[in-house]
């Protein structure tokens, strides 16, 4: 999740509305959510293959790590950056 928002206010000076100042808040990655690669899905097979004993079971078991996050993601985003701007239109 990577939201950018912004706040503008128009404030208008002189005698007509035409001639006009904007101030401007700007923020990058608001929220600064964390966001998570994929999940470890791993597991372990063993069975009757060739080479080995003909009457072992089939095993089929969970990594140590299976379910959990392998790590965060740290592209695109990065960190909240806010900014503050003027315009002024004539």
């Amino acid at each position: 999740q990577n939201w950018d928002m912004s706040l503008f206010k128009n404030i208008p000076f002189g005698a007509s509305e035409r001639r006009s100042i904007q101030l401007r808040l700007e923020a990058f990655n608001t929220f600064n959510h964390p966001n998570f690669n994929d999940r470890a899905i791993g597991a372990n097979v063993t069975g009757p293959w060739a080479y080995a004993n003909p009457t072992d079971p089939l095993t089929i078991t969970k990594n140590n790590n299976f379910g959990t996050f392998l790590d965060t993601y740290s592209g695109g985003g990065g960190y909240r950056v806010v900014q503050l701007g003027a315009k002024i239109y004539f």
